[in-house]
């Protein structure tokens, strides 16, 4: 039979109180104060952690929805364009130098969200600042709060055609990247490149996070799978070509 401390506790309260009713009148003593106030205090100790792993679950749950949504809108925007995907600079946002560029109305797969809260992880939103004044780290020069946790995949820019891809269960389209906080450039490749950052999968929930490959289905991964993937050729490569030379960055098939 399992312990239950703070239920042995109640019970032998409740069987105090209730010899000392019989006596006097049902006025609570200091110690009878003290003794709830450390059963209230301990129950609580005991319940928080398992709320906290609670809103963090369906946190997660919140952000792998998110990432299938970018998949979905993605598919359907292939549909509607000759079965290519959208071009890695202008899915989340305009690439136009506006100061409103940045914002995810103006990207090309808006219009099959129509929701601003897609777009980002409410474990990321938790953690990033409230003011809005970052080190410029876009690719047009502009600093602002990033409006976005997930990445898409810059390779495929050179490639996306879906029906020429090689393996689409194995290269990715979106990565909920682990992204500074001025991050607005929507992209991530291999290897550093005009303005694009090579970053690791973020691992925010409970040391996992998502991706979303070009079949369209969605993996949660943890640090060490992520970077088994991120040194694969076909994780970052959707077809036989390699016009800008990632393949030689990367050692795995």
């Amino acid at each position: 039979m399992a312990f239950n401390g703070s239920s042995i506790m109640c019970d032998w309260f409740l069987r105090l109180r209730a010899r000392k009713a019989l006596g006097r009148g049902q006025a609570f003593t200091l110690v009878e104060l003290l003794i709830v106030i450390g059963i209230i205090t301990l129950l609580a100790a005991m319940l928080l952690p398992a709320l906290g792993r609670a809103k963090e679950a369906a946190r997660t749950i919140s952000c792998s929805n998110n990432i299938r949504q970018l998949g979905i809108a993605a598919m359907t925007y292939s549909l509607d364009n000759q079965g290519n995907l959208p071009f890695f600079l202008d899915w989340l946002h305009s690439s136009s130098l506006s100061p409103a560029s940045i914002d995810v109305t103006t990207g090309k797969l808006y219009p099959h969200l129509r929701s601003k809260a897609v777009y980002l992880c409410p474990t990321d939103k938790m953690t990033l600042p409230i003011s809005t004044t970052f080190p410029i780290s876009t690719r047009n020069g502009l600093a602002a709060n990033r409006q976005s946790s997930y990445s898409m995949n810059c390779v495929i820019c050179h490639d996306s055609e879906t029906a020429r891809f090689v393996a689409p269960t194995k290269t990715f389209l979106f990565m909920e990247a682990n992204l500074s906080a001025g991050d607005n450039t929507g992209m991530i490749g291999p290897a550093a490149f005009q303005g694009v950052s090579a970053k690791a999968v973020s691992t925010r929930h409970n040391g996992r996070g998502h991706l979303v490959f070009c079949d369209f289905h969605v993996e949660r991964v943890n640090a060490k799978t992520g970077a088994k993937l991120e040194r694969s050729k076909r994780f970052w490569l959707p077809t036989t070509t390699d016009q800008m030379g990632f393949g030689a960055t990367l050692p795995d098939p």
